[in-house]
């Protein structure tokens, strides 16, 4: 599986073992200190409310790969799976 290596200052793809809610986590720490944080006396209640919808929508997709990434790791659909 590929992430983003952040220890590194290129943040370059490299192929490790870490799970979309690890890499979904780190973005959304990034992005928060960013870009959210030196503008939060900008944002309007409105502003806040989006960000806070668009977190945990990041969230439910993080957890569904998650599910998806642990299916591959014990091999896959079951045989007598409708998906």
């Amino acid at each position: 599986m590929n992430r983003i290596n952040f220890e590194e200052d290129n943040h370059e793809v490299i192929d490790d073992v870490q799970d979309s809610e690890f890499i979904m986590h780190e973005c959304m720490v990034v992005l928060h200190e960013m870009l959210i944080e030196p503008n939060e006396d900008k944002l309007t209640e409105d502003d806040a409310m989006a960000l806070g919808v668009i977190a945990k929508a990041f969230k439910v997709m993080a957890s569904k790969a998650r599910a998806h990434e642990l299916m591959n790791e014990l091999g896959g659909l079951h045989p007598d799976s409708k998906n």
